[in-house]
């Protein structure tokens, strides 16, 4: 859903527009597809206690600061450049807005719900990883092959965003392992169902 929502908003429209605008609707009805399938099986979902909560929460959190720092500095030549929306090729800096608009509050809020713990949170903080992993990853890259292109080296965000890759990707092992679904005599579908009174009655009377 980002990447799609970064391509349709930034490139100049080309015969992939349509393209990437469905990738964006398909990406947020899969978003939904799954949140409701996950409410719908919360109840057959445990995480055990091994689950790495602080480690992950201290990586969302720092490296949610450490958009903000990154992405604030050129931010701040931006603006007080002259012809500022011509500086980097575009009319606005999208990728930025989207970091601190989108990237940033939901790593603080995932982060936030990782600590709390809960089965449905901490599913929803893997899946969130998997997303940090790639994402991390994918600004690394862009960062060699502008120093690549440019002549300009950016070594400290290459290794900034290249080791928290690897942290997510060493944490995502524990994070996995320690999540378990529907045991094998309960399916999947069906979940525990609070007996009736009269049933509660007979079995615990008074």
């Amino acid at each position: 859903a980002y990447c799609y929502l970064e391509y349709a908003v930034t490139w100049a429209i080309g015969p992939l527009f349509p393209a990437f605008v469905a990738g964006l609707a398909l990406s947020v009805l899969g978003l939904v597809v799954v949140g409701a399938e996950l409410i719908d099986r919360a109840g057959t979902i445990t995480v055990e206690e091994r689950y790495p909560r602080r480690r992950w929460a201290a990586l969302a959190l720092g490296m949610g600061g450490l958009l903000v720092v990154l992405w604030a500095g050129r931010i701040a030549d931006a603006l007080g450049a002259a012809g500022a929306p011509q500086l980097h090729g575009e009319m606005t800096l999208t990728v930025q807005a989207l970091d601190l608009g989108l990237v940033v509050p939901i790593a603080i809020v995932v982060a936030l719900a990782t600590l709390r713990g809960g089965s449905v949170a901490l599913v929803l903080s893997t899946g969130f990883a998997v997303m940090f992993a790639a994402m991390s990853a994918a600004i690394g890259s862009m960062m060699i092959s502008s120093w690549i292109v440019t002549g300009i080296p950016a070594v400290e965000p290459i290794v900034v965003f290249g080791l928290a890759a690897a942290a997510s990707l060493l944490l995502l092992r524990p994070m996995f392992g320690a999540m378990s679904d529907a045991t094998p005599d309960q399916p999947r579908d069906r979940v525990a169902v609070m007996p009736a009174p009269s049933q509660i009655a007979t079995e615990h009377p008074r």
